[in-house]
């Protein structure tokens, strides 16, 4: 009876010592955290929006993949995009930072459009949460543009721009805006006495002019 049960001892030992250690796993790092929020952006600049919802925090995942493409298409029809450069992207690496298990990531985002040309939105943030598939966006419509929440909608309004006023020789304003204008064509030759001069000189007579006012 002794020897069976030390031959079990044994092979249980030698069990416990054939078996491989566990794998060193490597914790994520921000810089984990600064490559998902460059695959996002560099999908967007695509149009790939599957790979852009793939990327989502668990909690980001309350909006349907339909309506979060949705979401952007309005957006970027909207502004009228185009061009091979629509959207492009400048991630500022010297700004990211790590807390625990949120990550910032902030960046510029140029947009080229129609209606406003190419213009840049500075200073954007992305935040990213730590979740069991790793590093994830904490998605919200304020990531398309600022302010954009709450049922808000991108509404573009243009103003034209006010014109400068016109002076005349003397200093005299002639043209200005927000102030009605009114152009007078004078035709001389049909003044009763069919003599320019004579125009000219009932005008002058009139409103206290000389006849050289109207050269």
């Amino acid at each position: 009876m002794q020897s069976i049960v030390a031959l079990v001892l044994v092979a249980a030992c030698s069990a416990v010592d054939l078996a491989a250690p566990d794998a060193p796993t490597v914790p994520p790092t921000l810089g984990d955290a600064v490559n998902t929020a460059r695959t996002f952006l560099d999908a967007w600049t695509k149009g790939d929006f599957n790979t852009m919802y793939g990327l989502l925090s668990p909690r980001s995942l309350v909006i349907s993949r339909e309506a979060f493409t949705a979401a952007y298409q309005q957006a970027e029809q909207t502004l009228n995009l185009f061009g091979e450069n629509a959207k492009r992207f400048r991630i500022l690496d010297d700004q990211t930072q790590r807390q625990g298990n949120t990550a910032i990531v902030r960046y510029d985002m140029t947009f080229n459009s129609r209606f406003l040309g190419e213009f840049t939105d500075s200073g954007r943030t992305m935040r990213l949460l730590l979740t069991e598939r790793g590093w994830r966006v904490a998605w919200s419509t304020m990531d398309i543009f600022e302010g954009l929440a709450g049922g808000a909608q991108l509404v573009l309004e243009r103003t034209p721009p006010l014109r400068g006023s016109i002076y005349d020789r003397n200093g005299k304003i002639i043209a200005q805006d927000n102030v009605p204008n009114y152009a007078v064509r004078l035709l001389t030759r049909r003044y009763p006495t069919g003599n320019p001069d004579d125009c000219f000189r009932t005008l002058a007579e009139t409103f206290r002019l000389y006849i050289g006012d109207f050269e």
